[in-house]
């Protein structure tokens, strides 16, 4: 699962922060960051404390939004400059205390040697001085500062062999429901993942995940994932070269739709289609290949069990016009459609709809079996969503 995450085909990466916009071509050392992504990272970071993920990146998002548009390059100027007028903006941490904590951040942002550009916390800078800043500098704490330091670490902003995971609830209950710590307390589960990992934030993901997707209580748990994945495992190639090869009987399917085309999407544990636009205004914002703002996707694979499955995402303002938000309600009724907060891209402040149906391996193989419902997903769920979002309707991008 570690090893899933870093998978340079599929890196989506920390929100603000530099991804390779080619797959399969990851550099030795990415782009520099710019310096709006550099500040939406580091705000998101911090408010990530004692919160759902999902509802604090959300947050930053609704705040960053909601500030003028050229003053996001100079964030923490704006918020030493404008803390006062703070009333009537999104409120960017459910506790009082830890949202005027940014002010002091900021004020200290604003002088040297940052100057206002977070990017100089880290660049120049071995591992071991950016977690000092972070933890006794900028007084993050120490978890956030780990985590921190570790999304660095992911995109290869920090040139670093081995550091600490980020001990939250859900990777220590991984790590004790897994008898890899003797207890679920944050001290303990450091020291643990110190004695059985070179290098313990290289698994801080995979835990996460066990932890709070997969809600691992024990091992006989992690065992029956394990069997049921590799069922996956012995039906996976089949089954990608089916949907591969049924793009365009699929396509043909939908009907004359100009600028609609389906692109195969597969992932470790999906044969996937995604439905993007070509042309016209979402063509950019569904580019699968940039940092999708909205997505829409069909697939057969694996989540805990075999399964076909629908998902429709993106930033929250494409979820608030009415001919949509009534889509939401339809879905949730015919298809048992649900909003997921815990997911990867959840977890990042977007909203995403996912429903899934159990399936057996041999319908998997099924060509004829699994192109009549990959098209039925098709035509009831997606296609509907996405001709709803007209010129009119869409949100300023």
């Amino acid at each position: 699962m570690a090893d899933e995450y870093l998978d340079p085909d599929h890196f989506d990466g920390w929100p603000g922060l530099p991804v390779p916009k080619k797959p399969h071509k990851v550099p030795e050392a990415m782009p520099r960051a710019k310096l709006e992504g550099a500040n939406l990272y580091l705000l998101g970071c911090f408010v990530d404390m004692n919160e759902f993920a999902w509802r604090a990146w959300s947050n930053v998002r609704k705040f960053f939004d909601s500030i003028p548009r050229a003053s996001q390059g100079e964030l923490w100027h704006w918020i030493a400059d404008h803390h006062n007028e703070w009333n009537g903006l999104p409120k960017l941490h459910r506790y009082d205390w830890r949202h005027a904590k940014i002010v002091t951040i900021a004020q200290k942002l604003v002088r040297p040697p940052y100057k206002g550009d977070p990017r100089r916390i880290w660049e120049g800078r071995d591992g071991k001085a950016v977690l000092s800043i972070l933890e006794n500098d900028l007084r993050f704490g120490p978890q956030i500062s780990r985590m921190t330091l570790g999304g660095l670490r992911d995109h290869k902003l920090v040139q670093m062999k081995c550091s600490d995971c980020k001990a939250d609830v859900h990777v220590c209950r991984a790590m004790k429901a897994l008898e890899l710590s003797r207890t679920d307390k944050p001290a303990d589960v450091e020291k643990a993942g110190k004695d059985l990992f070179a290098d313990p934030w290289s698994v801080d993901g995979a835990l996460w995940e066990l932890g709070k997707d997969y809600e691992i209580e024990d091992l006989s748990d992690l065992e029956r994932y394990y069997r049921e994945m590799a069922s996956w495992k012995r039906v996976e190639q089949t089954v990608k070269e089916l949907v591969k090869g049924m793009i365009d009987e699929l396509s043909a399917g939908l009907g004359e739709r100009d600028g609609w085309a389906l692109r195969y999407d597969p992932t470790h544990h999906w044969a996937g289609i995604c439905l993007v636009k070509t042309e016209g205004p979402l063509k950019n914002i569904m580019d699968p290949i940039e940092k999708c703002k909205l997505w829409a996707w069909v697939g057969a694979g694996w989540y805990q069990t075999l399964v076909i499955a629908v998902e429709v995402g993106g930033e929250p303002d494409y979820f608030t016009t009415k001919p949509v938000g009534d889509w939401c309600k339809r879905m949730k009724m015919e298809m048992k459609m649900e909003e997921e907060k815990q997911t990867s891209s959840g977890r990042w402040g977007m909203r995403v709809f996912y429903g899934d149906r159990q399936v057996n391996k041999e319908d998997l193989q099924n060509r004829k079996w699994l192109i009549n419902n990959l098209s039925v997903q098709l035509k009831r769920v997606v296609a509907p969503f996405l001709w709803k979002l007209k010129r009119r309707i869409l949100p300023a991008s």
